[in-house]
């Protein structure tokens, strides 16, 4: 089924098929005539309403929230012409299809946000999926680009999905870290705090203050003496990503990183740090041990 519907029309179908007729829901899709953050913030509810809590968060070609309903999973997302789509297909099907993608990027080296299922998934619950095989940065222009995506899906996305959440990670580069972060939480309140870069003083070399010149001229806007770490703060938009990410891999390339395949992803959390698992396979680092 391929058709366009009323949201309450295509949920009440859905759900009816799920509870009926199982097998009719193989490959079932129906678009709904609007689109925008406001009617999908309304499809999203209606489906918690029928089925439950989402097990899926992801984002990247826009957001996709998924449920787990026993025989099927049930996808909400944006599809044709940026109308939202509900459809529901086999488990198996989605997840086998996704991880053949992801292992066929990372094989290639293909880093695109066009290409990848998501850039990010986010599990709040249950027996959580194994990550997807993550495709890397091949230079320093690709992990900026894939930098950039990512922040400027969770300025688009988070708040939509999470609510007030954040969601961030940190980068280990051998010798030292930086941490990135998006907060719609405090964008709300402060529009220009919404993502953030932090950055390790690498054993107090903030007392000197060659070091500290260079730092404010790399981008860094202030050191906060009780972590030991430098700042800065960005918007929560397309020019506030970029520059946070042009931040991020500027910073790795003054800190003598030789390529972007030596860093490692760790400690990525959305919400509380109990809360969830979250995957980050469009950041293009290499996913490091559970910390």
């Amino acid at each position: 089924m391929n058709a366009v519907l009323s949201a309450e029309s295509a949920i009440m179908d859905l759900t009816k098929r799920l509870t009926l007729r199982p097998s009719q829901c193989d490959g079932y899709s129906a678009y709904y005539s609007a689109s925008g953050p406001l009617a999908m913030q309304r499809m999203i509810k209606d489906l918690i309403t029928q089925l439950g809590q989402p097990s899926q968060y992801c984002g990247g070609a826009g957001p996709i929230v998924r449920w787990h309903t026993g025989s099927h999973t049930v996808t909400l997302d944006t599809g044709e012409g940026h109308r939202i789509r509900l459809s529901a297909c086999q488990p198996r099907t989605l997840e086998e299809a996704e991880r053949a993608r992801f292992a066929g990027l990372a094989r290639r080296g293909a880093l695109t946000d066009e290409a990848l299922p998501y850039l990010w998934r986010f599990q709040p619950s249950g027996e959580f999926a194994p990550a997807p095989a993550t495709p890397l940065a091949q230079d320093w222009a690709e992990l900026e680009v894939a930098l950039e995506a990512l922040l400027r899906d969770w300025c688009q996305s988070l708040e939509l999905l999470l609510g007030n959440s954040a969601a961030g990670f940190t980068i280990d580069h051998g010798d030292g870290n930086l941490v990135l972060m998006v907060d719609p939480g405090d964008g709300m309140k402060n529009p220009g705090d919404g993502v953030a870069v932090f950055a390790d003083s690498r054993a107090g070399a903030d007392r000197d203050s060659t070091h500290r010149t260079a730092m404010k001229a790399r981008g860094w806007q202030s050191f906060l003496p009780v972590l030991s770490y430098w700042e800065a703060y960005f918007d929560r938009t397309r020019d506030g990503s970029a520059a946070a990410a042009q931040l991020v891999v500027n910073e790795l390339r003054a800190r003598g990183v030789d390529t972007p395949g030596s860093l490692r992803l760790i400690r990525a959390s959305a919400g509380t740090p109990a809360y969830g698992k979250l995957d980050v396979p469009g950041a293009g680092i290499a996913p490091g041990p559970p910390q």
